[in-house]
């Protein structure tokens, strides 16, 4: 039998991964806190069958005795977690539209969020076919963020919620050596 070479091509994973990833991450650093790091929370039903609105990543966290005093709060701290890949068409609105604007900020209880894009070096990427490589070529890494923070302060102003947006550069893992 033959060796059959398979190419070495490259294109980003989809969000669900990156969403795996921080996950994984922060529960690893909160490890033995009072944290629950939970993905894909439906936090506002629109039918009896598990449709709606769902974080990327809910964050909760329970204070307990003897923790910061400043804390006055006796529930839950939560945070929503929203991600997006560089190429999703609706990454420079999503911040505001879906996370801030009425829908999982309030729908989850909390005024305050991260907004997370991965970004993928595009001139990293070789796989063919699909079209998520031509949307990620329309943004530039620095506008976005600029946009992205202009955006969330403009929220923070007007809206009473406070939302941290991250660009988070994801370059091309090394190839495995033999």
């Amino acid at each position: 039998m033959e060796n059959l070479l398979i190419p070495d091509v490259w294109r980003p994973e989809p969000d669900a991964a990156l969403c795996a990833y921080l996950a994984h991450e922060l529960l690893l650093r909160l490890s033995g806190r009072r944290v629950a790091v939970n993905r894909e929370v439906l936090i506002h039903p629109t039918d009896p069958y598990g449709a709606g609105d769902r974080t990327d990543l809910l964050v909760e966290a329970v204070p307990s005795p003897g923790d910061d005093p400043n804390v006055t709060t006796s529930g839950s701290v939560k945070r929503v977690i929203e991600v997006k890949g560089s190429w999703n068409d609706e990454v420079s609105t999503s911040q505001a539209e879906q996370l801030a604007g009425g829908r999982y900020l309030p729908e989850a209880g909390t005024d305050v969020g991260i907004y997370i894009v991965g970004w993928y070096p595009v001139e990293l990427w070789d796989a063919k076919g699909g079209n998520r490589k031509t949307q990620a070529k329309k943004l530039q890494l620095d506008t976005l963020l600029v946009h992205l923070l202009d955006q969330a302060a403009g929220l923070s102003q007007a809206g009473g919620v406070h939302v941290r947006p991250m660009v988070i550069n994801i370059p091309r893992p090394d190839k495995q050596k033999a």
